[in-house]
C-alpha cells in the first residue's frame, strides 16, 4: 500500500522521529492507528474483547482482513454504513 501525506502530516512524524519517540516512520504510523483504533472502539461500541490494544494485534488484525477479502470479496460502503446506522438507531431506540 503506497501512502500520500500531506507536507503538515509529514512535518508531524518528522518531528516525532526527532523528539526519539519512534524508530522509523512506520512506527509512527502505526502507534497512530493503534491510538486511533482505540478511540473508535469506545465512540462505537466495540466489545473490551475485541479492541486493538498493541501493534502486533493491529497487525494480526490487517493480515485477517485482508485474508477475509482475498476469501470472501468486499461490501458496498454505502451499503455497509447505512446497515450500521441502522442497527445503531435501532440500538438507541431510533428505529423499530
Amino acid at each position: 500500500m503506497t501512502i500520500t501525506m500531506t507536507a503538515k502530516m509529514e512535518r508531524l512524524v518528522e518531528e516525532m522521529l526527532e523528539a526519539g519517540a519512534y524508530g522509523t516512520p512506520e512506527e509512527v504510523l502505526l502507534a497512530g492507528l493503534v491510538s486511533l483504533s482505540r478511540y473508535d472502539a469506545e465512540d462505537f461500541g466495540v466489545p473490551e474483547h475485541l479492541r486493538v490494544t498493541s501493534s502486533d494485534q493491529l497487525n494480526r488484525l490487517l493480515e485477517e482482513g485482508e485474508r477475509s477479502i482475498r476469501e470472501e470479496g468486499t461490501l458496498d460502503g454505502d451499503e455497509a454504513f447505512a446497515e450500521r446506522r441502522e442497527r445503531r438507531g435501532r440500538a438507541r431506540g431510533e428505529f423499530p
